[in-house]
């Protein structure tokens, strides 16, 4: 359990996954015509240049979040563990000394002559 050793973590980031599904699509000039009540000549609408960049910095960012979160629940669980190990620990030892306290009481008081329990 306590290799020491990192998992490689294969979750895929936001931007691989963005540049996975392709170019998000932009309505044309005809689609804001016709939701604005008036008509068009159909041409497609420029996109903003700096739609990628953008688009790039919040996939950054979102990843970076989202590591940050990781090693943080990861932190959290290995805290936790730690605590169950100890306490684990502490209920064999109490339980070994319970049964050292039964067996070594038991020689003594067993209700069939020369019977020990095991």
């Amino acid at each position: 359990m306590g290799s020491g050793k990192k998992k490689k973590d294969h979750t895929p980031s936001v931007a691989a996954l963005f540049r996975t599904t392709g170019d998000m699509q932009r309505p044309t000039n005809s689609q804001h015509a016709e939701e604005a009540g008036s008509d068009s000549e159909g041409h497609e609408s420029t996109p903003d240049p700096m739609a990628p960049l953008m688009i790039g910095i919040l996939c950054s960012m979102l990843d970076e979040v989202t590591a940050n979160i990781k090693y943080h629940v990861a932190k959290e669980i290995n805290k936790q563990l730690s605590g169950l190990k100890t306490e684990v620990a502490a209920l064999f030892s109490r339980t070994n000394q319970a049964e050292n306290k039964l067996n070594t009481h038991s020689t003594h008081h067993s209700p069939y002559p020369g019977h020990t329990y095991p």
